[in-house]
């Protein structure tokens, strides 16, 4: 086996390898700062030297595209990827015995690749916001994680409410908590007009000035 940080090809080694689909993996990082799953045999036996990518040369291109997975770039979205991988698929993680062993299992999807991952769960609204899954006996998948608090990962449960703002996946709470509007007024909509939260969310949005830039301008961003 080879040591992390070694080199094959245009790969380096990131993790020691685990099992995927009957067969062990490293997880590597490609010289254009793609991040993916490589067969161990076909690392070894140098049947496999990058990531895919055609052409090597102009990485400067190719890190611009795969740039949240290159170290220079690590995002938090990236870290809490990372961290979903190592605890739910490597046993020599301190916390698999948590994850991995109880059979908590990240779907095939997003243990392949960063990008599904990111292109499925949207960049954090707030750093602080961490990865959760809605119901704790079910695996990291799309549909059962969002972008969380560590108060509403504390409180989680089966009936968390999901909504979309701006991309990005997060409780009813959460959302409220965000975009500066009350939580009961959400649920007194919900009641009264019997639509989803998530049209009482957009609704209201609208009825507030700076109500759909209100996350932007949270992020740093704002209207141009």
């Amino acid at each position: 086996m080879l040591p992390i940080g070694a080199k094959s090809g245009y790969l380096e080694i990131l993790a020691d390898p685990w099992r995927f689909n009957g067969r062990l993996h490293y997880l590597t990082r490609c010289v254009c700062g793609r991040e993916k799953l490589i067969r161990v045999d076909h690392i070894e036996k140098l049947f496999v030297k990058s990531c895919g990518c055609k052409k090597v040369e102009g990485t400067t291109s190719a890190i611009t595209t795969h740039g949240q997975s290159s170290r220079q770039l690590r995002t938090s979205e990236y870290n809490s990827w990372a961290s979903m991988i190592q605890r739910c698929c490597n046993p020599k993680s301190q916390v698999y015995k948590h994850y991995g062993a109880r059979g908590i299992e990240v779907c095939d999807r997003w243990k392949s690749s960063f990008e599904n991952f990111f292109n499925d769960m949207g960049k954090k609204p707030s750093k602080e916001l961490e990865l959760e899954r809605v119901d704790n006996n079910k695996g990291y998948e799309i549909g059962n994680c969002v972008w969380a608090t560590r108060t509403q990962q504390m409180k989680n449960c089966r009936n968390t409410r999901i909504v979309d703002v701006d991309g990005a996946k997060m409780s009813v709470r959460d959302a409220c908590a965000l975009l500066g509007i009350p939580e009961r007024t959400i649920y007194w909509r919900v009641c009264k007009h019997k639509v989803s939260h998530q049209k009482a969310i957009d609704d209201y949005r609208l009825k507030i000035p700076g109500g759909n830039t209100a996350l932007g301008a949270l992020m740093g961003g704002g209207s141009q």
